[in-house]
């Protein structure tokens, strides 16, 4: 069985998403959006969001799992709250196409050990 996120791991309130927003900095690519802020837990914590711009349930679940999966598997530095945002693309792209862009935003802010681009497989 494969390993999920865990709980400590992730952004779950309204609070969390809100602090991340408000004071983080973002990176924007055309299939995503990420935010970013320091955090004082001693690790990185993700969290995702996806809104019914990006599709029907079946489209944002699918998008949901797929960024679930990328930032479980690529390795990060740090102490940061992120937060990705899908965007209208998302659905109709393919889950390499949305972990390359995740990995790019994760590179261009610094967030990532240079090893991210073998973690996930190709």
């Amino acid at each position: 069985m494969c390993e999920a996120v865990q709980k400590e791991q992730r952004l779950r309130t309204r609070e969390e998403f809100a602090a991340v927003q408000k004071e983080g900095k973002s990176w924007v690519h055309p299939l995503l959006i990420m935010r970013a802020r320091r955090n004082e837990v001693g690790f990185t914590r993700f969290g995702v969001a996806v809104g019914k711009r990006v599709g029907n349930a079946v489209a944002r679940n699918r998008v949901k799992r797929w960024l679930r999966e990328v930032v479980r598997v690529i390795p990060n530095q740090g102490s940061w709250d992120v937060v990705i945002v899908a965007r209208e693309g998302a659905a109709e792209a393919d889950f390499h196409q949305v972990r390359e862009a995740i990995v790019e935003l994760l590179a261009r802010a610094r967030l990532t050990k240079r090893a991210v681009r073998e973690a996930g497989g190709d």
